[in-house]
């Protein structure tokens, strides 16, 4: 008898080795990013010293703005634990969520397309910012945790609506769950393009009478009325708020997603850009997005000819509608949100990357030397890619790491404005303070204290310059 044997993926190995020497590359030595990144760290170095897992904290008050599910807070509070307060730890769960990321990306693409499709798909998200970019796989943000469990829960969409593997609808539901605890309502984004899918193809109805579906909506209501029961009875009331609001349910279900998508009560002022998806897929994808538009083109070109049909028993063909189905909606939500970001796409910018690898495929299929182009294309967009990692903003980090010993020595130190927040979460992680000045005259009392002075600001006769960073300058006050 021969024990059965299963070949080593070599490609899904180079793909995650690719995706780590990307996603770690410098994670440590790189700035802290203002808002998010910063103010997460803050709300976990607050949990760590606090013990409260339900209620966030923010400059010795509880926190009103911040109001996503804590799964993130509670990982990086752990981080913190095992590799102490940097940005490394901060950083730490988003990256391997990202590295987890890119394993089931892959094994969805090849199950449902082709190894290639999963190759090339891949490879243009290594090569540019729409995973390992700002606020999603190298940054202490939501994103790169919803990214994974949306991807999961498509996986298993695929297995229950594709396959018609029964069992998969709560996988679907347990990974929709773990999304909403990543990012709180940013977890449905997916399920408008799932319903248009199962309307397209006519499995609505049958679906519909599945008691399954049913039990897997109610385990993902469990899930996600976790939060809001643990919000219920350990959360704290706001006095005052930024929003307004009451709690931070209602600041996640009010302020956080239908006001930001509806009004502009949440930055007025800000003219919309209706062309915000073009604008934004130049400087998330790189050139991939001219690849995207060909694709585009060349699929309505074969429809219009009418030399490509539907075919239900096909398997890339019904995935492919399910990617269009999937992909359209999200665009057309974050596109159209009256306050929203361009990393809010990343649960499109993925799967605009099967389409354009699936493009690629066919490109190749027709002509052969194509091969050699992509090799060309895909080499030299890694490569612009980790000379852009490589490059990150490092003053900061550098400044505080240089000045440790000296900083931490301090009781507190001097400001005349409130710092930003990623300066704030800097002198957490040291244990220091800061102290805001009235007026020069109080300034004048504080001789030889260490303070933290913005650049317009600064002159000779009252500071000592120690360094100089983004805006900012470390002196001793003369």
């Amino acid at each position: 008898m021969y024990m059965r044997t299963h070949k080593p993926d070599y490609a899904l190995l180079l793909i995650t080795l690719l995706a780590s020497v990307l996603l770690f590359w410098k994670l440590g030595s790189h700035n802290l990013m203002q808002y998010d990144e910063a103010r997460n760290g803050a709300n976990a170095w607050y949990m760590y010293h606090n013990h409260d897992y339900v209620n966030y904290y923010y400059g010795n008050a509880l926190d009103t703005w911040n109001a996503k599910p804590p799964l993130l807070i509670w990982l990086i509070t752990i981080s913190y634990h095992l590799f102490g307060f940097n940005e490394f730890s901060l950083r730490l769960p988003s990256v391997l969520a990202s590295l987890a990321f890119f394993i089931v990306f892959y094994q969805l693409v090849k199950k449902n397309i082709s190894r290639q499709v999963a190759i090339y798909s891949s490879i243009i998200l290594l090569a540019c910012r729409a995973v390992i970019g700002e606020h999603v796989g190298r940054n202490g943000d939501f994103d790169s945790l919803l990214l994974l469990f949306l991807t999961c829960s498509l996986y298993y969409f695929c297995e229950y609506a594709l396959r018609n593997k029964k069992y998969a609808i709560y996988w679907v539901a347990i990974f929709l769950g773990l999304a909403f605890y990543s990012k709180g309502t940013a977890s449905v984004l997916y399920l408008p393009g799932m319903f248009v899918f199962l309307l397209i193809t006519g499995r609505l109805a049958d679906i519909l009478k599945d008691y399954r579906l049913y039990l897997s909506l109610v385990i993902f209501l469990a899930i996600a009325g976790s939060w809001i029961l643990l919000v219920s009875l350990y959360g704290t009331t706001f006095e005052t708020s930024v929003y307004g609001s009451k709690n931070s349910i209602e600041t996640m279900l009010l302020y956080d997603t239908v006001k930001r998508f509806t009004t502009q009560e949440l930055n007025p002022g800000e003219i919309k850009d209706n062309l915000f998806f073009i604008h934004a897929i130049e400087v998330r994808m790189n050139m991939w997005h001219i690849l995207f538009y060909t694709a585009v083109a060349t699929g309505l070109y074969r429809l219009f000819r009418k030399d490509w049909k539907y075919q239900e028993n096909n398997m890339e063909q019904r995935f492919t509608l399910l990617l269009i189905c999937l992909m359209v909606p999200v665009i057309l939500i974050v596109n159209f949100g009256q306050y929203v970001l361009d990393w809010y796409f990343a649960p499109a910018w993925i799967l605009i990357a099967i389409i354009v690898a699936q493009w690629m495929a066919y490109i190749q299929q027709k002509w052969k030397p194509a091969a050699y182009l992509w090799v060309l294309v895909i080499g030299f967009n890694l490569v612009k890619h980790f000379l852009y990692m490589d490059t990150r903003p490092d003053t900061m980090h550098h400044v505080f790491s240089k000045n440790n010993t000296n900083l931490s020595g301090q009781d507190y130190i001097v400001v005349q404005d409130t710092p930003d927040q990623d300066v704030v979460l800097y002198l957490l992680w040291l244990g220091v303070d800061f102290y805001k000045t009235e007026n020069d005259a109080e300034l004048q009392q504080l001789k030889g204290k260490i303070a933290l002075v913005q650049a317009g600001k600064f002159n000779d006769n009252d500071y000592k310059l120690i360094s100089r960073f983004d805006g900012y300058c470390l002196a001793e006050i003369k």
